[in-house]
């Protein structure tokens, strides 16, 4: 074995590996539960970013989404991102956008979907939980939803970061353009 593509097994017995695509299959990996994990919390935020950063015609359509979604989340009388409409949506955007991290010479998208699902899953109840405890608390609703907004930008960004359209920006102005 050359010494590019070695694993090296640690004391506590996890495998790591050196070989250029297994690193780059992780990534994809970890970018997908980052969309999820956005998705999970904001619905189109990180479908949105998937299509700023392919430079895709749909984008401005997506981010105004996106940008009605922070507002309209803050309303009094929203639905339960719970319930089963909120629920489907957030699989379907982290879904396609988890499908998008698939490359020609990486085409196995079923992980990355199954990584974004897991991840959308785990954030919308977090999410929904997180607020409702807030209000119990005495914390307004919309500190823990601004908290959310923050997330969602920020993990989308996290998903998409390195590619071409969100590389060419400056650091600081990356996650407003994805909205």
């Amino acid at each position: 074995m050359n010494s590019s593509n070695e694993s090296h097994s640690s004391e506590n017995g996890v495998v790591s590996s050196t070989d250029p695509a297994v690193v780059a299959r992780r990534r994809r990996l970890t970018r997908a539960f980052y969309a999820g994990a956005s998705a999970g919390l904001r619905t189109f935020t990180v479908p949105a970013a998937a299509l700023r950063a392919k430079d895709n015609a749909w984008a401005p359509l997506f981010a105004s989404l996106a940008r009605t979604e922070l507002i309209y989340d803050k309303m009094p009388d929203v639905p339960s991102r719970l319930s089963a409409r909120g629920l489907i949506f957030r699989a379907i955007t982290a879904s396609a956008s988890a499908a998008a991290l698939a490359t020609r010479k990486e085409p196995q998208w079923v992980p990355l979907v199954a990584a974004a699902l897991v991840a959308a899953s785990v954030t919308a109840v977090a999410g929904a939980t997180a607020r409702v405890r807030g209000a119990k608390g005495g914390i307004p609703d919309f500190v823990i939803a601004a908290i959310e907004d923050q997330l969602a930008a920020m993990w989308a960004e996290r998903a998409f970061a390195g590619t071409q359209a969100v590389r060419d920006q400056e650091p600081a102005t990356k996650t407003l353009s994805l909205l």
